[in-house]
């Protein structure tokens, strides 16, 4: 494979939320496997498992925003499996207009360049840790 048509998971994730933003469907979920799995235990939602789960949790969740952005602080490939992103969101709930923020980090695992899991962590400092751990058990 070329240079040039090699994809770049770093600006694949950077694309990723920013399609979140903008809220498309079809640029969130481009680079999923039809099995990616969704887990967010940490702050009580999911799992959720398969694009379409995944596609329906979005719409749900971007029907509660008047705007809702994520902003990707870091962005980091450990392995060709492993990698994560730090990430930052904010925006405005609809019916109050009450402005939400948080900062998460999401551990992405894939296989072929195609994400297979994503696990959201709001501890960072302990998402990255296991990100390490994953990368490490690679080799």
């Amino acid at each position: 494979m070329s240079e040039e048509s090699t994809p770049d998971p770093v600006r694949q994730l950077h694309e990723a939320f920013a399609a979140a933003s903008a809220e498309d469907l079809d640029g969130v979920t481009a680079n999923l496997a039809p099995n990616a799995v969704w887990v967010m235990d940490e702050v009580g939602l999911g799992p959720f498992e398969g694009v379409d789960a995944i596609r329906g949790f979005l719409l749900e969740w971007w029907s509660l925003w008047q705007e809702h952005n994520h902003h990707v602080e870091e962005a980091v490939i450990l392995t060709e499996g492993v990698g994560y992103a730090i990430i930052r969101e904010d925006g405005r709930v609809k019916d109050g207009g009450a402005v939400v923020e948080a900062r998460v980090v999401h551990v992405i695992e894939s296989i072929d360049g195609l994400v297979v899991r994503d696990t959201t962590y709001a501890d960072i400092d302990a998402g990255i840790a296991v990100a390490k751990r994953l990368a490490a058990s690679e080799g």
